[in-house]
């Protein structure tokens, strides 16, 4: 994900995972892009952002992964 001026990778353990949260915004719902939201739990609470990934990109690795994700602004 982007830290400002730097580019990070963050390898998350699929059972650390707490929630995945997808949402959208008006433009990126006209060209199929989405914010996700993942929250980890462990000795500290993370959250971590990845902003403007393909929704449906999103949506298949979720569902790769048995993940279900709660969806803020969700596509029509």
């Amino acid at each position: 994900y982007d830290s400002g001026f730097s580019i990070l990778t963050t390898l998350i353990p699929k059972d650390k995972i707490q929630t995945v949260r997808i949402s959208q915004n008006p433009f990126q719902k006209r060209t199929g892009l989405c914010h996700v939201q993942i929250s980890v739990y462990g000795e500290k609470a993370l959250t971590c952002t990845v902003r403007q990934l393909n929704y449906q990109d999103v949506k298949e690795a979720c569902s790769h992964y048995g993940l279900l994700p709660s969806q803020e602004g969700k596509p029509d």
